[in-house]
């Protein structure tokens, strides 16, 4: 039953998260206007909005207009309920557990924009570094070798590597909870599931690696 609770809650956050990135992405106000279908502008009813339930019991399209709603609504809605799920089952301490909805919604961006914003990435190092100072007892040898590996990094994808520099921040930030051996571990998982990825069902040459490294943030944090 706590479970349930848990999905529950976890699908409601995830409907408002969608709320939230789709409303910024139109420089839009998250509180006026009131939730509408995007098609026929029409108010949706509380009946509306029950995450998952919504959406399969109409189909996949609008009440009013019967224009196909998008799917990744549902998906991060999902996505969201399994995060839950998993906190009630492996009992992550609350900067864990806020580190993984962050990079969750990271994902979800960089998925539709191929960009992060600059604050959700402070909002992490924030946090991942305050799980540090708190549970790593600020290991002055760690962090002194990420940031070195961190500016090498930079410095080369300056001038070579090419790919984007959210994902570096993103990649040596989670560093600070599981480790420069986690970081390597999480490397070759995350490489390995995006080249896959890109060969199943990636059209463009560019495709969104946080999600990845969400991925193997998730196996770090659970068998390792």
């Amino acid at each position: 039953m706590n479970s349930i609770i848990l999905f529950v809650i976890g699908t409601a956050l995830g409907s408002f998260i969608s709320l939230v990135i789709q409303r910024a992405n139109r420089s839009e106000s998250i509180i006026f206007p009131r939730s509408h279908c995007d098609q026929c502008r029409t108010p949706l009813k509380p009946v509306d909005l029950i995450p998952i339930v919504s959406y399969l019991s109409l189909k996949g399209r609008c009440r009013y207009c019967k224009s196909v709603i998008n799917r990744e609504l549902i998906t991060n809605e999902f996505i969201f309920g399994g995060a839950f799920i998993l906190q009630s089952y492996f009992n992550f301490n609350w900067l864990i557990f806020i580190s993984i909805l962050i990079l969750i919604t990271l994902s979800i961006i960089d998925n539709q924009k191929l960009t992060v914003p600059t604050i959700l990435i402070i909002i992490l190092l924030i946090i991942n570094v305050t799980h540090y100072l708190i549970f790593n007892g600020g290991n002055l040898i760690l962090l002194i070798i990420l940031l070195g590996a961190y500016l090498v990094v930079q410095s080369l994808n300056y001038f070579t590597i090419k790919i984007g520099c959210g994902d570096i921040d993103v990649l040596f930030i989670v560093g600070l909870i599981i480790g420069f051996s986690g970081i390597l571990t999480l490397l070759m998982l995350a490489t390995t599931t995006a080249l896959i990825y890109a060969w199943l069902f990636a059209k463009q040459k560019r495709i969104a690696f946080i999600p990845f490294i969400t991925i193997g943030y998730l196996f770090n944090l659970i068998f390792m």
